[in-house]
């Protein structure tokens, strides 16, 4: 197949680009800063040709003959005699990083019902809103964000929304 002109070479270059990056961007994507730890520690996979290694272990050894199986416990002896301690096996396992994700989920959904709902006295974790209030401008400022306990937007006194007072019968 040929490429018509300059802008399928490009096109053609940039798809092959994102084919052979593609796993390293799932890498430092997905992974966590431990796990990318522990694969730096770990060593490479000798890649070798096993039929010149058992030539090279025949010869050296004088040997008349080594197995296949042999030859790949030879290369794979370093992978097992590395241990991991208990620390790295928690830290593998256990979701440190979706614990704290959680944790702080958690926080900014309490802390926003306590800032804009009531609590029921009907039962435990029972909210409703507080009464709605018109700001009387629309400057909105950054401290106004992130400390609004310091710097509050002025609102009008009367709410422009409430909750119902209707009770229900079961």
């Amino acid at each position: 197949m040929e490429t018509a002109g300059i802008d399928d070479m490009i096109v053609n270059s940039i798809a092959l680009t994102f084919i052979l990056d593609i796993d390293e961007l799932c890498l430092q994507t997905f992974t966590t800063p431990y796990m990318k730890g522990v694969l730096t520690r770990c060593r490479d996979l000798p890649l070798s040709d096993f039929k010149s290694e058992l030539e090279r272990e025949w010869l050296t050894d004088g040997e008349t003959h080594v197995s296949e199986m042999l030859a790949l416990h030879r290369l794979g002896d370093n992978q097992l005699q590395k241990r991991f301690s208990l620390l790295d096996t928690i830290y593998a396992i256990f979701p440190f990083r979706f614990l704290g994700v959680l944790a702080t989920a958690s926080f900014f959904v309490f802390s926003y019902y306590l800032g804009h709902c009531n609590n029921s006295e009907a039962g435990f974790l029972r909210y409703w809103p507080k009464p709605l209030f018109l700001a009387e401008s629309t400057k909105y400022s950054v401290l106004n964000s992130f400390f609004p306990r310091f710097f509050p937007v002025v609102s009008n006194g009367d709410p422009i929304w409430s909750m119902p007072n209707q009770t229900r019968s079961v």
